[in-house]
């Protein structure tokens, strides 16, 4: 998928440091990318990082699935 394609399937674009993306499939495109690292998550579960630089622009392809469930008040 070209640059110009994937720009336009985005409907907003970030360029302030700490936004942030989330979803569970990103597609990425950047001149440079740095070796994926082994970092802590949550529990005992690692996650992979890489860095992205120069032009990086990345695209939620698939959003979260949220399951939506009837809340559970507890009374105490």
């Amino acid at each position: 998928m070209g640059r110009r394609e994937l720009r336009d399937l985005a409907v907003n674009v970030y360029h302030g440091p700490g936004d942030a993306l989330a979803g569970d499939q990103i597609i990425a495109q950047a001149r440079s990318v740095s070796r994926p690292t082994v970092v802590p998550g949550t529990s005992t579960h690692r996650v992979q990082e890489v860095v992205l630089k120069k032009n990086a622009l990345c695209v939620i392809d698939r959003p979260f699935r949220l399951v939506e469930r009837p809340l559970k008040l507890t009374i105490e």
